[in-house]
């Protein structure tokens, strides 16, 4: 609480006076509630050389993660077409096979 606080007792009070004390402690929890919400920003206190510094920072991060990214792709679909090629020639020999043996009975 501020050092305005005043104590009202809710008897005493109007209908009008009471939604006017209800409406001023709410509008108080809420200016509180952003002033918190404003130190937490992330520029909060901080340059904007530093806030652009950083910026390109994370920037470069991502770009640098999107090409890690695609690396990976490249190999996972390096990996597919090789079991693909794997799948295909067992197939193959299961049918040489077969057809060595003769017809199945």
């Amino acid at each position: 609480m501020s050092k305005f606080t005043v104590i009202v007792t809710h008897s005493k009070l109007t209908k009008s006076e009471a939604t006017k004390l209800e409406l001023a402690r709410d509008i108080m929890v809420k200016t509180r509630q952003i002033d918190l919400l404003i130190a937490s920003l992330p520029g909060a206190g901080v340059s904007e050389q530093d806030q652009l510094a950083r910026v390109r920072n994370l920037e470069q991060q991502l770009s640098d993660a999107e090409k890690e990214r695609q690396h990976w792709l490249t190999r996972q679909n390096e990996l597919l077409q090789k079991c693909d090629g794997v799948i295909l020639q067992l197939a193959q020999r299961k049918k040489e096979i077969e057809t060595a043996d003769g017809p199945a009975a």
